[in-house]
């Protein structure tokens, strides 16, 4: 889902790396063991227990994540893998492909070539660091699917790359299954260099093991979860003025949860694992819809439940639950007409809450692949009166679409979310 931007990565790139490359790359392979695939990494099974990651790399490792995955290579890249070889954990190393919807043509052989040496001028440097686990080949770089040069240029990348690094696994990301799993099909017949196929999933994320194990011919290689976490903003419900509607922090957990059981617990013999997304903050339609982390580091239920799936074990100080928010009143009011919001929440430890309010412009959340955005604008509440649990204000004199957020905090690190959609109606 993230999208990175094309780099020109100076000769210190690789200087950087050279003392912890020395040490060499750690060993990953995909073995099949009958009826099972197993993933070993430096000769012992190992199951991905990962995110995808904008940083906190000690809380994923505290919390019993293994492996961090990030969508491509920059200047950063480098300090991150060693702090991740500080810590234990491994790193899915994406390599971007440009989308079509950018304007690349996969039609242009001079172009595709161009690129592909770019980045395996940029993967070459990590071949030997030790927390590489595998080669990301793209990231929904299919788009809707169907493009046979696209899966070409996949499996160009996919087999220089196992030319030139033996020791590290290719795996193909693709943005869900498809109609019928045709681009899981796509990739099985047109990519015999991938050894993984990843898929990220979210509203679809507990379909996704069955889809896989019915397929006929088989995949014939192992699968990743790759992104999988709340339902997406194109998935969800929509105001009649076509502002998606935003799951609460507890009930994104919940949807994470269902997704990882009935997809990763359920079929251990061919998935190796997953990444949730995501392990840090982001503005995508919201800048609470998928990050398991606000911006200022409070730590939201989801997160807590991937310690728990991960682990066996809840934090012992849980994250604020948000049952939800609702409005006394219509959703679409005119101008300076009193809107009347009260959130239900509570602390499982039963802590007091710190509850905050704030009133933004709504995106309309029409970002295509993770593409960056900028966060909404911010617009002063006109505020009449204020409860433990509810707020009063007055709406915007300005027409159009707003989102009113809440925010619980239990005083430990801990946080929820909600927001509610407004329409301010042209008087």
């Amino acid at each position: 889902m993230n999208a990175v931007p094309s780099l020109a990565l100076p000769t210190w790139f690789s200087l950087c790396l050279a003392a912890t490359a020395a040490a060499g790359p750690t060993p990953a392979e995909v073995v099949r063991e009958g009826d099972a695939w197993r993933l070993l990494r430096g000769g012992q099974p190992y199951e991905i227990k990962g995110a995808g990651v904008s940083g906190r790399l000690a809380a994923l490792a505290d919390a019993g994540g293994n492996s961090a995955r990030i969508w491509g290579i920059g200047h950063d890249t480098p300090a991150l893998l060693d702090e991740a070889h500080r810590l234990g954990l491994s790193v899915a190393v994406g390599l971007w492909m440009q989308p079509e919807r950018r304007g690349f043509d996969y039609g242009d052989a001079a172009a595709v070539a161009r690129q592909q040496e770019e980045i395996l001028a940029r993967a070459r440097p990590l071949m030997g660091h030790p927390a590489v686990l595998l080669w990301g080949v793209g990231n929904e770089v299919e788009g809707h699917g169907g493009d046979d040069a696209i899966y070409d240029a996949i499996e160009s990348l996919a087999a220089a790359l196992q030319r030139e690094d033996p020791h590290h696994p290719t795996m193909a990301v693709i943005a869900g299954l498809g109609e019928d799993a045709d681009k899981a099909r796509d990739v099985r017949d047109r990519c015999p260099s991938i050894d993984i196929l990843g898929v990220n999933a979210y509203g679809e994320a507990p379909e996704v093991g069955d889809a896989l194990a019915a397929m006929d011919p088989p995949l014939g290689r192992p699968w990743v979860l790759t992104e999988f976490g709340p339902r997406g903003q194109w998935e969800c419900p929509r105001t009649p003025w076509g502002t998606p509607v935003e799951q609460t922090s507890t009930q994104k957990a919940a949807w994470t949860r269902r997704g990882y059981l009935a997809t990763v617990a359920e079929h251990p013999d061919a998935c190796l694992g997953s990444y949730v997304f995501l392990w840090g903050d982001k503005q995508e339609a919201t800048a609470t819809w998928f990050g398991m982390f606000l911006a200022d580091g409070a730590r939201l239920a989801a997160a807590d439940t991937m310690r728990e799936l991960w682990t066996g074990e809840p934090p012992a100080d849980r994250a604020p639950e948000v049952r939800g928010l609702r409005l006394d009143g219509p959703a679409a009011v005119p101008p300076g007409a009193q809107v009347i919001a009260t959130v239900d929440a509570s602390d499982p430890e039963g802590a007091g809450l710190a509850v905050e309010w704030e009133l933004r412009e709504a995106s309309p959340g029409i970002a295509m692949g993770g593409d960056a955005e900028p966060r909404t604008a911010g617009v002063a509440m006109d505020l009449v009166a204020r409860s433990a649990d509810s707020v009063t204000l007055r709406a915007p004199r300005r027409p159009g679409p707003y989102r009113l957020f809440v925010t619980v905090r239990d005083g430990a690190g801990g946080a929820g979310t909600a927001n509610v959609p407004l329409l301010v109606r042209a008087p």
